[in-house]
């Protein structure tokens, strides 16, 4: 085995709904299906969340429809793709009900974000791996560096993991995995996220991790067509 294929979690969750979308038409089935729900609120959540760390967000209400039309605008043009229809309009009704006190908190967040927007440490670089895939490498943090990641920005890739395997110490036989280089130890999860808690490291081992990563990233990703 060399390479295996990752997915991100709003794709794993889009492709998820599209096959139980397909399952209830193979079958003829109506009524609500608790499971769609499931899929839709969880997109919908990660959409809000992601808005709020963006700084996109206004008043809850608000922040929440545009996460809902978001996500029914992402599913109407994965079921087109497939030659699909399906009504979820139920389905936001109720994600729009229960996410309610969710949305404010997302807001109380954004604005958060807003007033240390100054202070922030963060940055973010966009590179490519040696096998065509974009990835983010980001700093986490307000005031200081405590972690950093690496994350692919594609719905999916495939990660090396032989020659992942070949070229450092790993530990586990399925994600998450721990590799150690040299006196550093990182994370790679199942969604291909790479991880490292950098919290009170000087500024020379810090730097040191990023290269690090960085260079795993770009032998461990490759596109689906490589």
């Amino acid at each position: 085995m060399s390479r295996v294929a990752v997915r991100s979690q709003e794709e794993f969750l889009l492709q998820d709904l599209l096959k139980l979308v397909e399952s209830l038409h193979s079958r003829e089935k109506t009524g609500y299906s608790q499971f769609i729900e499931f899929g839709v609120m969880e997109l919908v959540k990660r959409q809000m969340r992601q808005e709020a760390i963006e700084g996109q967000g206004r008043e809850g209400e608000e922040l929440l429809r545009r996460a809902m039309a978001q996500v029914n605008r992402r599913l109407q043009e994965r079921l087109e793709q497939h030659h699909l229809r399906f009504d979820f309009t139920p389905y936001f009704q109720n994600t729009g009900q229960q996410l309610r006190y969710v949305a404010r908190e997302m807001q109380e967040l954004a604005e958060q974000l807003q007033q240390l927007e100054l202070q922030e440490v963060p940055e973010r670089e966009v590179m490519t791996s040696v096998g065509q895939v974009e990835f983010e490498v980001r700093e986490v943090g307000l005031r200081e560096v405590e972690a950093l990641m690496v994350s692919p920005l594609t719905p999916e890739c495939e990660l090396d993991l032989e020659w992942l395997r070949q070229s450092y110490s790993v530990e586990g036989s399925w994600f998450p995995l721990h590799v150690a280089i040299e006196e550093l130890g990182f994370v790679v999860d199942g969604d291909g996220t790479i991880f490292i808690s950098t919290e009170n490291f000087p500024a020379v081992l810090l730097k040191k991790a990023r290269r690090l990563m960085v260079e795993v990233a770009d032998h461990l990703y490759w596109s689906n067509t490589s």
